[in-house]
């Protein structure tokens, strides 16, 4: 049965079609036939639910955290490269699944919002060092100037660049997955640079996945107002985690 819902898209299926809403577009796709599913083909699809369910628990806990600007396709974009991440140790089907893990370098290059990408706005890297021994998580955010290392969109004149540092266990099952570990705001503008910044974060915990997430978010004129999509860049700028200690 196909419903129009308050956007006057349909969605439902009627006969042997179906109705798919993606964003302000509506896509019409025929039915599958029924297929038989080898052993191999139904732990590869309960291995992608598992990760899926987990990977929605943990962007709903991120999202309440850092409130990050998204873009309408980010959600299936950022399943598809956890499920990478979560399984890219795995030689087989056969075991226990674990995310915890995976490989969370896999992460690195991630953008939230493909509308205003990361590496096209900002020309830096923070330098993120990882001490397994003494649990210390290092960065170094290099002098920044404004049009050199941050490339603004048209007739804006300042931004804030956040670097979000996190520790993530999302096997959890629940709504307490995500610990943040520190997030640091620096002001820049067209009068106002950055000097050199250097902190360090210590008792980083072991066996969970460790993130640093940069955004930079440009401030808008009472005159102008353009979409957020236009004013917001972020992404993974680092992965990496302590293997737990017997």
């Amino acid at each position: 049965m196909a419903r129009v819902n308050k956007n006057g898209l349909i969605s439902g299926g009627i006969a042997h079609l179906v109705y798919v809403n993606q964003g302000d577009r509506n896509i019409l796709r025929s039915k599958p036939d029924q297929v038989r599913q080898s052993a191999n083909t139904k732990k590869a699809a309960s291995i992608f639910g598992y990760i899926s369910k987990r990977d929605a628990q943990y962007r709903r806990k991120l999202m309440q955290l850092c409130k990050l600007v998204t873009d309408d396709r980010y959600a299936y974009r950022h399943r598809s490269q956890f499920y990478k991440m979560a399984t890219s140790h795995r030689q087989t089907l056969e075991g226990p699944v674990s995310i915890v893990e995976g490989e969370p370098k896999m992460m690195e290059g991630f953008g939230f919002n493909r509308h205003t990408e990361w590496q096209k706005i900002c020309r830096f890297f923070p330098e993120i060092q990882l001490d397994e021994e003494a649990r210390t998580l290092s960065i170094t955010i290099p002098e920044l100037v404004w049009n050199r290392e941050v490339k603004p969109p048209k007739k804006m004149s300042s931004a804030t660049v956040r670097l979000i540092c996190i520790a993530a266990l999302p096997d959890q099952e629940n709504y307490q997955n995500i610990e943040l570990l520190q997030e640091v705001d620096l002001e820049i503008g067209s009068g106002k640079g950055i000097e050199e910044t250097h902190f360090t974060l210590t008792d980083i915990p072991e066996g969970q996945l460790l993130f640093v997430i940069g955004e930079i978010r440009f401030q808008q004129t009472r005159i102008q107002q353009i979409s957020p999509l236009l004013c917001a860049a972020n992404s993974y700028l680092w992965g990496g985690k302590i293997e737990k200690r017997e």
